[in-house]
């Protein structure tokens, strides 16, 4: 063993990073041994190109470091990390990212080695969850400038209420703005909120679909003399429709919820409808038929709900998360190109 060698070594990386054959031994901080090809690395990422001949001083201050004759580089990140990133890049069975932490780490260790074909295969693994974290998925995507994936995650953040904020503040946050943040998250939902409430604007569009016999419009004469009438609307024609208060206040029901949470999906909820399930069959005309009618209107209100935001968005030339990621967050360099930090 050379002066350079340690007697007190690592364990090596489990396989296939442990092979016998490879030219170069990546440490992580962790003090893991992966070895590696040169050339595998070098192909994946420009950076391990360029340090890779640099010989890596070892804690002694020895100008070389080896083992078993091959030379170490040593790696800020850690082993979990590391194996992560390199499953990517080797033609070996791909990684499996058990929290969106992982992925995020992923990314950012992606980036820093401008390993850019692995950070967009990591940025896949991100949209598992999109569905239940939006906000947070969303605060990633901005943070690595994934526009398409941020786009995404606004979106599905309309299926949640944005306040009142979780706590503690998720940590994806801390690498955004959180005034630009929460004001450009603020104002899609807002005009998203704009686009799906003008279907509620008036209710004359109940009448006038396939379906005209629902039970709230029923005939007043049909009904019981308890299930109270409400408003009417007027058309064109002079025709005058009455309906029926309960369902009313139903329309009226789904409107706040809307505003909670921008998805048709919220007027279809069983804790929205049964209510007015149970109020309409005091009367024993709606009971016949509130069961199948309700359930019918809610599914065309959740369509027209959800066209309405899609038309707006397809209308409408969204900065959403583009404005939010000119520049990198750490150092906040107004030139991209000038921007060297590893959070780029």
């Amino acid at each position: 063993m050379s002066s350079s060698e340690t007697s007190e070594q690592p364990p090596y990386a489990s396989s296939p990073f442990d092979d016998p054959d490879a030219d170069v031994i990546i440490r992580t901080s962790d003090r893991t041994d992966f070895r590696l090809y040169k050339v595998v690395l070098s192909i994946a990422s420009p950076v391990f190109k360029d340090m890779l001949p640099i010989p890596q001083p070892d804690h002694n201050g020895s100008p070389h470091e080896l083992r078993d004759g091959t030379p170490v580089v040593n790696v800020a990140e850690d082993k979990k990390t590391m194996d992560h990133v390199l499953r990517i890049i080797y033609p070996v069975e791909e990684p499996r990212f058990t929290s969106l932490e992982e992925v995020a780490t992923a990314l950012q260790v992606c980036g820093k080695y401008m390993m850019r074909k692995a950070q967009q295969f990591s940025a896949k693994h991100l949209l598992p969850y999109m569905e239940k974290e939006p906000l947070r998925v969303y605060a990633v995507a901005c943070r690595f400038q994934l526009f398409d994936v941020a786009r995404e995650a606004a979106k599905c953040s309309l299926q949640v209420p944005l306040l009142p904020l979780a706590s503690p503040m998720p940590s994806e946050l801390d690498h955004l703005p959180a005034f630009r943040f929460f004001f450009e998250l603020s104002s899609y939902r807002q005009k998203c909120e704009k686009a799906a409430l003008g279907i509620f604007t008036n209710w004359r569009w109940t009448c006038e679909t396939s379906i005209s016999g629902y039970v709230w419009f029923a005939s007043q004469n049909s009904h019981s003399s308890d299930c109270i009438a409400g408003r009417t609307e007027s058309f064109n024609n002079s025709r005058v429709v009455l309906a029926r208060r309960w369902w009313e206040e139903y329309y009226e029901a789904a409107k706040l919820a809307v505003q909670t949470r921008i998805a048709g999906a919220a007027v279809q909820e069983p804790e929205l409808l049964d209510p007015f399930f149970k109020k309409a069959s005091a009367c024993a005309t709606c009971r016949a038929s509130v069961n199948g009618h309700l359930r019918i209107f809610s599914r065309n209100l959740a369509q027209r709900i959800d066209n309405a935001v899609a038309k707006y968005l397809s209308t409408v030339k969204t900065t959403l998360a583009v404005t939010g990621c000119q520049r990198c967050w750490r150092c906040r360099s107004s030139d991209d190109s000038e921007c060297v930090c590893e959070y780029r």
